[in-house]
């Protein structure tokens, strides 16, 4: 990931190419605490750079400072996922 519009769909395939899927959950997704957990849809459209940038509407978040640094988290969705296509 070298552009400075790499969206988090990117870091999807990036994770995905680097990291062996037996460690990752079967269905997962990003959650971002001050976001929420992040579609698909949003994977594609949020750029990962727009989350720092202050003329973003994302600034309101205060993502990325020294008193509050992001955090994104991977979530297993699963169950989810299980329940929703049975």
């Amino acid at each position: 990931m070298n552009s400075d519009r790499e969206t988090i769909l990117s870091a999807r395939a990036q994770i995905m190419r680097e990291i062996e899927c037996i460690f990752l959950p079967q269905t997962w997704r990003f959650f971002i605490p001050t976001l929420g957990s992040i579609s698909p849809v949003q994977e594609a459209e949020i750029v990962i750079g727009d989350l720092f940038d202050e003329s973003t509407n994302y600034s309101q978040l205060k993502l990325g400072c020294v008193q509050n640094p992001v955090t994104i988290v991977i979530q297993d969705c699963t169950v989810l996922h299980d329940i929703y296509n049975n």
